[in-house]
C-alpha cells in the first residue's frame, strides 16, 4: 500500500512516504512556523526522491490535532486537496497517538504533551502497548500531574511540551518521571504513515470531504471574543 503522510501540527513540519508497508521517505524541518510555505515543497521533494507521484498514493494520512490551530489547518487542508483530485481516502491520525507511537515502554505509561499555552497542555496517556488510558484533552499541567500520581506508575513524557514543563514535572513526580530523548519529542510523519496503514486496514478512513480537524478547545481569538461579549 502507498500512503503519503503529513504533519504540521507542531513546531516541526514533516512528510513521509510508505510504500508496500515500508517507509521509503521521511523528511522533517523545524525552521519557525512557516509550514504554509514549507509543506508543499517538502511533499514534492520526498515524492521525487522516492520515485513516487501523488497519483501513486492509495491514501493520504495527516495529523488532525491537537496542536497549533494554524498548523493543523494547513496539514488537513493540504491532505484534503491532494486526496480530492483523485478521490482518494484520507486517514486522520491523532497527534498525541503519533507521538506515543515512537516510545517503547514496559510497566511505564506514556504521556505525550504539547504546550497549549497559559500553563495548559494537550495530552493523553497510553499504556506500554499504546492503549489509551486517558483520552485526549486540553488541561492544566498541575491537573495532569495529579491524575498521573493516582496511577502510581512510572511515566515517560514525550512531545514538544516536555522541555517547557520538565522542571514542574520533576518537582511533582520525582523519580517516577522519565523523559524521551530530544529526537522523539516531535511528531514524525513516518509514525503517522504506519498508524494510518493499520487504521486503513480496519476501515478507519474518511473521504476528503469528511476529513476534519481536532482542536480540543476553541481558538484564542474566539475565546477572547466570547469573554468580552460576556462582560
Amino acid at each position: 500500500m502507498n500512503i503519503l503522510a503529513l504533519d504540521a501540527s507542531g513546531i516541526y513540519v514533516s512528510a513521509a512516504v510508505l510504500k508496500d508497508d515500508k517507509i521509503v521517505g521521511d523528511m522533517a524541518i523545524c525552521n519557525g512556523l512557516v509550514h504554509s510555505s514549507s509543506l508543499l515543497p517538502m511533499i514534492e521533494q520526498v515524492l521525487s526522491l522516492t520515485g513516487m507521484r501523488v497519483q501513486d498514493m492509495e491514501a493520504f494520512a495527516v495529523t488532525v490535532g491537537p496542536g497549533s490551530f494554524t498548523g493543523v489547518r494547513i496539514g488537513v487542508c493540504t491532505a484534503k486537496g491532494l486526496a480530492q483530485n483523485g478521490e482518494k481516502p484520507c486517514v486522520p491520525v491523532n497527534t498525541l497517538e503519533a507521538l506515543a507511537y515512537t516510545i517503547t515502554a514496559d510497566s511505564s505509561v506514556i504521556c505525550p504533551i504539547m504546550d497549549a499555552r497559559r500553563e495548559q497542555v494537550y495530552t493523553a496517556v497510553f499504556d506500554g502497548e499504546r492503549k489509551q488510558i486517558l483520552e485526549p484533552q486540553a488541561t492544566g499541567i498541575t491537573e495532569l500531574l495529579e491524575e498521573l500520581k493516582k496511577l502510581g506508575r512510572d511515566v515517560i513524557f514525550c512531545g514538544e511540551g516536555t522541555p517547557v514543563f520538565r522542571s514542574i514535572i520533576e518537582a511533582q513526580l520525582g523519580a517516577k518521571a522519565h523523559f524521551a530523548p530530544a529526537h522523539l519529542n516531535y511528531t514524525r510523519a513516518a509514525s503517522v504513515a504506519q498508524l494510518a496503514a493499520k487504521a486503513f486496514e480496519k476501515g478507519q478512513w474518511v473521504s476528503c470531504f469528511e476529513l476534519d480537524a481536532l482542536y480540543l478547545r476553541k481558538p484564542q481569538a474566539e475565546r477572547e471574543y466570547e469573554r468580552k461579549a460576556a462582560l
